[in-house]
């Protein structure tokens, strides 16, 4: 019976026997990557090898790139052996190894920019964030931009903690000045919080929060009567721009 189109080849099919877009990115898949690949010859184009491992079986000469892959990074390494016999690999190309996935970054060490207002809103942050981790935007405005724990009985209001303040003034009985470091962007554009407490009377306290500057906040501290006193535990938190 006669052959009716096109006979087989009796070879293996290249990419020469294959019409142009007839393969697209739907038909290839690459879940059955095999543990192991053999090669050997002449690499004289860009290539790709996709196996957990790669056994040299014949002399090689490469003048391109050969780049063994996996198909994500499963920590184990890729290997590159030979068979039983002694193999050479020759030529002016390379031979790299990749992962065709990257695997994601485990954590924000060493990276650099700008975290987007969108992401903020959602995201969630596990470990430390350095000092000098800024946030923009809204998000910007949902941290604090500096605090300060004092003690404001102590000679010059002496601080036991504290975030982008430079240091505290003692300027009088229950008056203090807090400085700012950096500055804050205006005089409105930020809003300090602050609570203070003493013994034996530690609800016996009132404070006041006056005179913002860019780079300055007052402090005040009274008791019920309306006389100023030093209170030895000050807290103040800024948020803002």
């Amino acid at each position: 019976m006669a052959y009716i189109g096109v006979p087989q080849p009796s070879r293996a099919i290249t990419s020469a026997d294959i019409a142009q877009g007839a393969v697209t990115l739907n038909d290839i898949s690459f879940t059955d990557m095999p543990a192991n690949m053999d090669i050997s010859g002449t690499i004289d184009k860009h290539t790709m090898r996709l196996a957990e491992g790669v056994t040299v079986t014949g002399d090689i000469t490469i003048s391109d790139n050969l780049i063994l892959s996996k198909i994500s990074d499963d920590g184990v390494g890729i290997t590159l052996t030979n068979d039983s016999s002694t193999r050479t690999i020759t030529g002016s190309g390379s031979i790299e190894a990749s992962t065709l996935a990257q695997t994601p970054n485990a954590s924000l060490t060493g990276m650099t920019g700008t975290i987007g207002t969108s992401v903020l809103s959602t995201a969630t942050f596990e470990g430390t964030l350095n000092s000098s981790t800024t946030f923009s935007g809204d998000a910007g405005k949902k941290t604090a931009k500096a605090w300060v724990n004092f003690d404001g009985t102590a000679s010059g209001a002496t601080i036991s903690s504290s975030y982008n303040v430079s240091g505290v003034d003692d300027d009088g009985t229950g008056k203090y000045t807090i400085h700012w470091e950096p500055d804050m962007s205006t005089a409105t554009s930020y809003v300090v919080v602050g609570t203070c407490g003493d013994t034996p009377n530690p609800n016996d306290r009132y404070t006041t929060i006056g005179q913002l500057t860019a780079d300055s906040s007052w402090f005040w501290v009274s008791n019920y009567a309306g006389n100023m006193f030093d209170a030895k535990y000050c807290m103040a938190v800024a948020f803002g721009a």
